[in-house]
């Protein structure tokens, strides 16, 4: 279902400001691998050598770089690898023991907002959640079965490649949660007759967690040509890279804007407070009770150790982000890896209604209710579609009220819509050229000349915050409420704005002309 709703929709969502030099880098690195490793200019792009292309690889691999729909084709294969996470989560809630909870949490990140709406555009932190998500599955698999077996190591480690491949710097992560994973497994294993004796199990572990290392430590050199000249140094750098990342970006929260390495130690636990709907939120405080009231310590048990190991999912990289204060920027999205545990919790909480109150109505009723209760954010993303990554619940008055204290459409998804406003108003001109300026300095921004119709060409401003006294000769400007930048050129009328909710995330000025009669249509229908 996740899936089908993938290919319905994917169209409709813009790239993303950075998107462009995604692309080119995955373009760059199949180069690499055509030429047989001698084009080494995916190693000199930017600073993305620190960063394995292996997701930005496969779909540029279904399109030439001047392929208008790459875009497109992206945003599908995207999609489709994020609807991975699916299953996954479905496979790891099972281990509560609970079919409805598993069905209920799994629904409930299927309609999580800012889940999916990163789900056609992020290529690294969506990706990395699927591959998170995969790995804590394959782990608890493996350290949790009595007899530690071999097959399931081997899993293990194709599963901790798999997350290495999409971000290197995750490895200290993969190490923590195998480590808890381990010590929950031998905690659930050791009331069994059938689970081999505790010096046994070390000895075990202590064979295979080496052999899993170097399995996931190929799968991610192999994509990745940097880490080629060096397999073993060079995926460190980068994941220092990733540790002491120094370039500093402004922040708007709560109203402030703050350097992106000098947020508060509540930064993250916040925006996931901010950012979850409160129906989710107090489902998951309800799973979290279920749980502290079924499963008590010390949490043997299959369902009470996937119980533990969910909980700490979501806390730990929380309590970690309070701890280091790491340098992180535009919102919770280097976090979204935790919103599968959050919705694993919700699942669990919403499952255990019918419970409490079997008898009072027929359990297919109370079941029904409880399926309903987590998808009723399901009504929000519909309503701020395509534009679902700019959601915000009602603790900061909703998307039009977190606006002015929050950034919304950070990543300028809606410059398609803008750029698709022009043209409709350029169609009426065929004569004219037409030309749009992008509020933004960033080269990376040209990518939309990808939406623009023939006769509409589009021009970068030298400067973001360049003020200019008129838009002559441009026609139109398009600019993003992020960091102001749409009130360039205030003698220019706003001709259209496009936002949800009460919230504007892009206007377009139109330029004053000495014959109106002689402009493009621009009344803003």
């Amino acid at each position: 279902m996740v899936a089908l709703v993938t290919l319905v929709t994917h169209r409709d969502y813009g790239a993303t400001w950075d998107e462009g030099l995604q692309a080119r880098y995955g373009e760059l690195a199949l180069r690499y691998f055509a030429s047989g490793g001698t084009d080494t200019a995916c190693n000199t792009f930017e600073d993305l050598r620190f960063y394995n292309p292996l997701v930005e690889m496969v779909p540029a691999l279904f399109y030439d770089a001047q392929d208008p729909e790459r875009f497109r084709i992206r945003h599908l294969y995207l999609g489709l690898l994020a609807s991975l996470c699916i299953p996954l989560v479905w496979g790891f809630a099972r281990r509560l023991g609970d079919p409805l909870a598993a069905l209920c949490g799994v629904l409930s990140l299927a309609t999580l907002p800012r889940f999916y709406g990163h789900w056609h555009n992020n290529s690294k932190d969506l990706p990395f959640a699927v591959a998170f998500a995969g790995f804590l599955w394959a782990a608890t698999r493996w350290l949790g079965h009595d007899r530690l077996p071999w097959q399931r190591a081997l899993v293990g480690g194709l599963a901790g490649g798999a997350v290495l491949a999409v971000r290197p710097g995750g490895l200290p992560l993969l190490v923590a949660f195998a480590g808890l994973a381990a010590v929950v497994g031998r905690l659930s294993a050791d009331r069994r007759e059938t689970a081999m004796p505790l010096g046994t199990a070390g000895r075990r572990l202590a064979a295979q967690i080496p052999v899993a290392l170097a399995i996931a430590w190929v799968l991610m050199v192999l994509p990745w040509p940097w880490a080629h000249e060096q397999p073993l140094r060079h995926p460190l750098q980068a994941m220092q890279v990733a540790t002491d990342f120094t370039t500093t970006v402004p922040v708007l929260f709560d109203g402030a804007t703050i350097a992106s390495d000098k947020l508060p130690r509540s930064y993250m636990a916040r925006y996931v407070l901010i950012g979850t709907p409160l129906t989710v939120l107090v489902l998951a405080a309800l799973g979290v009770l279920r749980g502290l009231a079924t499963q008590r310590p010390p949490w043997r048990g299959a369902s009470g150790g996937a119980f533990v190991m969910t909980t700490a999912w979501l806390l730990v990289p929380l309590l970690l982000f309070a701890v280091l204060r790491p340098n992180v920027y535009g919102g919770m999205r280097h976090f979204l890896f935790v919103l599968p545990a959050l919705a694993i919790l919700a699942g669990y909480g919403a499952s255990w209604l019918p419970r409490v109150a079997a008898g009072r109505l027929s359990r297919g009723a109370l079941t029904a209710a409880a399926l309903a209760l987590v998808a009723l954010p399901a009504t929000t993303a519909v309503r701020l579609h395509p534009y679902q990554m700019t959601y915000y619940n009602a603790l900061v008055g909703g998307v039009a009220g977190a606006s002015r204290d929050y950034w919304t459409d950070y990543w300028l998804a809606s410059y398609r819509e803008a750029i698709h406003w022009v043209n409709a108003r350029a169609a009426e001109h065929p004569e004219r050229l037409t030309i749009a300026v992008l509020g933004i300095g960033d080269p990376g921004m040209l990518w939309a000349q990808t939406y623009a119709a023939e006769n509409v060409q589009l021009v970068r401003l030298a400067e973001a915050r360049q003020q200019r006294p008129s838009l002559a000769p441009a026609d139109y400007y398009i600019g993003s409420t992020r960091n102001g930048l749409d009130r360039h050129y205030p003698d220019a009328a706003v001709a259209h704005s496009i936002g949800r909710d009460g919230a504007v995330f892009t206007v377009i000025r139109q330029a004053p002309t000495a014959n109106e009669g002689d402009a493009p249509n621009g009344d803003g229908r």
